[in-house]
């Protein structure tokens, strides 16, 4: 029992340094690991927030994604945002950032 305890939390660290960590929400937000059904993409998704405080702001986001396939290596994802915001103070809406990436896998195993 004594090994056990220590080769598991060899195990759990190397298999949590696999995976990378991000710091920005919003790049770390958009497509995926290369999967095997690869095909283009193209989809919206919908967002909602608000501050639940005194000043009550609200935000609804809708995004448009899309993935194209440029070979079986790699890909590129892209992702343009609109929202609307409005509180106290008024309402405003328009596009966000568009946001563009391309991935290539390096190693598979």
């Amino acid at each position: 029992m004594k090994k056990i305890v220590p080769i598991v939390v060899v195990l759990f660290l190397i298999y949590n340094s696999m995976y990378s960590q991000c710091s920005d929400a919003g790049v770390c937000s958009i497509g995926d690991h290369i999967s095997a059904a690869a095909k283009n993409e193209i989809y919206f998704s919908l967002g909602y927030g608000y501050s639940g405080k005194d000043d009550d702001v609200t935000y609804k986001s809708v995004n448009v994604e899309g993935k194209m396939f440029v070979n079986n290596n790699s890909f590129l994802t892209a992702k343009l945002p609109f929202g609307f915001q409005s509180g106290p103070l008024g309402s405003v809406s328009g596009i966000g950032d568009l946001t563009v990436l391309f991935n290539y896998g390096v190693l598979e195993e």
